[in-house]
């Protein structure tokens, strides 16, 4: 090979070497150029999916508190129900129902039924009450331990003694409804085992 060949040769190979190096001098400045990019469009990509997070969290809590909000109508207006279904059938009640010397038989058959009508209503009222508890679990504790705190203390009456042993033979209260009252009845009234 002659010295101008080998110079040419030189000369080529320093020329590809040159632009071999210019281009992994533009490969690396892409490869950081793509890497900040990507990098900027992961910061971005974090920033948008907290940002829809921070929206979801605070669309969820706006629902959830519209749904306590409702939940907490509701239950108002429920207990607000119960209650004046509660007030309509003590209204119907005569005053001496509340005497410890109540004697349902010392009372005319017309009277007896006046007191028996609203009385049964009463204790239907308590099955629907013992129901939403015990077997619908629609009612929280503390709404149930009310409503059985106004029970016990009528059912601590004689004249609901009298009338639940009337009207619990010709109507018929599924088993463990029937076992709540007799349970309280026979405690409150020192009674032993009858109904």
């Amino acid at each position: 090979m002659q010295t101008s060949d080998l110079v040419a040769f030189t000369a080529l190979i320093i020329s590809l070497y040159g632009i071999w190096k210019q281009n992994k001098g533009v490969q690396e400045q892409i490869l950081a150029q793509n890497k900040n990019v990507q990098e900027q469009i992961l910061a971005q990509n974090k920033n948008v999916q907290e940002q829809i997070l921070a929206q979801n969290k605070n669309v969820q809590e706006q629902i959830l508190a519209q749904n306590n909000g409702v939940r907490q109508q509701i239950l108002v207006t429920n207990i607000s129900e119960y209650t004046r279904r509660y007030q309509e059938i003590f209204e119907k009640l005569p005053k001496t129902v509340i005497e410890e010397d109540f004697k349902i038989d010392s009372f005319s058959e017309n009277e007896q039924v006046t007191i028996l009508r609203p009385m049964w209503l009463y204790f239907d009222l308590c099955y629907e009450e013992y129901t939403l508890y015990h077997e619908l679990n629609l009612i929280d504790e503390k709404v149930w331990r009310l409503w059985e705190s106004a029970m016990i203390s009528s059912f601590s009456r004689p004249a609901f003694y009298q009338c639940w042993n009337l009207i619990s033979q010709q109507s018929f209260y599924p088993q463990d409804f029937s076992k709540f009252v007799n349970d309280i009845m026979l405690k409150k009234h020192n009674l032993q085992r009858k109904i």
